[in-house]
């Protein structure tokens, strides 16, 4: 196994299958053809989680040498106010631009993050080291956001709409496969997987009684089993691929496994 501190561009043009890559095959109804057809783009909420990724896992240094905060600026359909913002986006560089209402929401975040110590624990260790292997035979590649060799667990920081129900986004975007595969891969034991899932929005603004934006979470029995169930079949869909040559669609199904 090859472990490299490398950038993201160069760990997404791997020639080598990884867990968003299984998730979006699961997706496609075990569509190894739809997977390869598919196209990325980033989103607000994709960099507003990479802030956060980058304040929890890397620190406030690195956190404010790769992004600028705005200040409250006010009414941007002003002339003034829109030349005022222009300026500080002209003054942030190459620092990508948080609005302010983002700020205020990474602030809490950051504040409750460091009143909870099992968090804390959890976001240090090796982060985001690229891990480049070979599984069956085919090359793989992972990232956990945190893997800590010492105590053995991988942690991974996911935003969310609500803290309190975010057990339904495990199932909702397939977190489940991405742990039993990155556990799989690296031979952590998947009960000793955690989220740290923080709160990407504040709803009740009430300074003496804060919402919660900070929860740790592990899997359920039923998450890891069907997590493993979900992991295995996408890869063997994928291995057939690279084997053949054949990437097979929803109608070409390689077994009678029930994905649902």
């Amino acid at each position: 196994m090859n472990k490299v501190f490398d950038t993201n561009e160069e760990y997404h043009a791997h020639k080598s299958i990884s867990a968003s890559g299984l998730k979006s095959i699961v997706k496609f109804k075990g569509s190894v053809r739809e997977y390869l057809a598919q196209t990325y783009k980033s989103s607000a909420a994709f960099d507003f989680g990479n802030a956060i990724h980058t304040l929890l896992l890397e620190g406030r240094k690195k956190y404010e040498a790769d992004y600028y905060e705005l200040p409250e600026i006010g009414d941007l359909r002003t002339k003034a106010n829109k030349e005022l913002k222009a300026q500080l986006v002209e003054k942030a560089g190459d620092r990508n631009v948080l609005d302010f209402k983002d700020v205020q929401v990474i602030r809490e975040i950051e504040r409750q993050f460091y009143a909870n110590p099992l968090a804390v624990k959890l976001c240090q260790g090796d982060i985001e080291l690229s891990h480049y292997a070979e599984y069956g035979g085919i090359p793989v590649r992972v990232r956990p956001d945190c893997a800590n060799y010492d105590l053995n667990f991988i942690s991974d920081v996911k935003s969310t709409k609500s803290v309190m129900d975010f057990e339904k986004d495990i199932w909702n975007y397939n977190y489940h496969d991405q742990a039993a595969f990155y556990c799989t891969i690296l031979g952590f034991p998947i009960e000793n997987w955690r989220f740290v899932a923080v709160k990407n929005n504040i709803q009740f603004d009430d300074p003496r009684n804060p919402e919660t934006m900070v929860r740790v979470v592990k899997l359920d029995d039923r998450m890891i089993e069907v997590g493993f169930e979900r992991m295995y079949y996408a890869f063997e869909r994928w291995k057939h691929y690279v084997l053949t040559g054949e990437a097979l669609g929803i109608d070409s199904p390689l077994d009678d496994l029930d994905i649902e």
